[in-house]
């Protein structure tokens, strides 16, 4: 099973990533801070006008990604009122799969609950094909599933030439 990666957003103006930090007592990365002069972007030397953060949930070894989400979530909606209070008004719950692989992963209802309780939006994405190149062993397990290399070849030329090469450089 391929691995699926969740991470929770925390979008605002004023949003102090700090702050939320220090609030939730959750091991949250800051990205921007309000305020803080930008070192890059469109706001260069500028305060920014905005904050960023985010929280990304890792799978406890031998259980099911739902545990930590259930975790941070019931946490999150304990200090709602706060977390509004210091500038979060948007709240994410991003899920991103691999392309090419099976990846079964689904939310328990009480996941859904809290992230409604916490009015959370879920984005489910994939990786985008060009950033992703499978494994020489994804690779044979697919064509398997679809037990048509000449389909495959078709839909995904560059992933074929991309392999061809990877098998070059290990052999």
């Amino acid at each position: 099973m391929a691995k699926v990666n969740i991470d929770i957003r925390f979008e605002g103006a004023k949003i102090s990533p700090g702050k939320l930090k220090a609030l939730t007592v959750l091991p949250i990365e800051s990205l921007v801070e309000y305020g803080e002069i930008a070192k890059t972007g469109r706001y260069k030397g500028k305060p920014s006008p905005y904050g960023l953060a985010f929280l990304k949930v890792d799978k406890p070894l031998n259980k099911d990604l739902n545990i930590a989400l259930h975790t941070y979530l019931k946490k999150l909606i304990s200090k709602k009122k706060e977390i509004k209070k210091i500038g979060v008004e948007e709240i994410t719950i991003d899920v991103e799969t691999p392309p090419l692989k099976e990846s079964e992963f689904s939310f328990e209802q009480e996941i859904l609950l809290k992230a409604s309780k916490l009015d959370a939006r879920i984005d489910v994405h994939t990786i985008s094909d060009d950033e992703y190149i499978p494994s020489v062993s994804e690779f044979r397990s697919y064509i398997e599933k679809l037990n048509d290399e000449k389909l495959f070849n078709k839909l995904y030329p560059a992933k074929i030439e991309a392999l061809k090469k990877k098998l070059v450089l290990h052999s």
